[in-house]
């Protein structure tokens, strides 16, 4: 399980394929913290100079080298458990300044209250047309395993377009955002950002990554 507690804490990984065509399948389980000073936490799949990138520096800023981008935002609202705990589902879909970009906060279902929520999300893209698809499900208030099943379909995007295509696709990039986490620090902690069962499978490759 990775632990978000710090300012701009962000998670590097090779999947060791240079993928360019088949079926890529992507899943993890994220609890959001319940104080979030900046406002996103990003999943992001793409070539090697994804694994370079930084947050502020061009010109390998982070969200210019992912194919796939997809997310969540805080917003300054107070929830029903009296903290700031109302997010946005995102991705960043299209080629940067092109047509088809796309910044996806809004419409209905973008916004949901998050605290002590799990949610899973699975991704799934046709690596070879550069298009994905991406699920966000409430898995609930207990800490969900591999095996736990998908709970309700809370949102979904279809057919997005990849946002940089360049580069095979070989790198996982994690950002937990600016989470200033709080005492206890145990594992359940509320001011951290937790991810776990993060799994990637290509259809040619086999399982590319799994970590829990």
């Amino acid at each position: 399980m990775l632990q978000f507690r710090d300012y701009y804490n962000s998670f590097a990984l090779s999947l060791g394929r240079n993928i360019r065509s088949g079926t890529l399948e992507a899943q993890f389980d994220v609890r959001l913290p319940n104080y979030w000073a900046y406002d996103r936490f990003q999943f992001e799949l793409g070539g090697g100079t994804l694994a370079s990138a930084s947050m502020y520096a061009e010109p390998y800023r982070y969200n210019l080298h992912a194919a796939i981008h997809v997310g969540f935002r805080r917003k300054s609202s107070v929830g029903t458990s009296g903290v700031q705990s109302i997010a946005q589902y995102f991705i960043d879909a299209g080629e940067p300044d092109g047509p088809q970009y796309e910044d996806c906060t809004s419409g209905a279902g973008a916004e949901f209250d998050f605290a002590t929520k799990w949610i899973r999300v699975k991704i799934t893209s046709e690596v070879g047309r550069h298009v994905f698809n991406v699920a966000f499900y409430d898995m609930g208030t207990a800490h969900p395993t591999f095996a736990t099943a998908e709970g309700p379909l809370l949102h979904s995007y279809e057919n997005a377009s990849f946002r940089y295509s360049d580069e095979p696709i070989s790198h996982l990039w994690i950002n937990g955002g600016n989470t200033p986490s709080y005492q206890p620090w145990a594992d359940d902690a509320p001011g951290a950002l937790l991810v776990d069962n993060i799994r990637i499978g290509h259809d040619k490759n086999g399982i590319l990554l799994i970590l829990h």
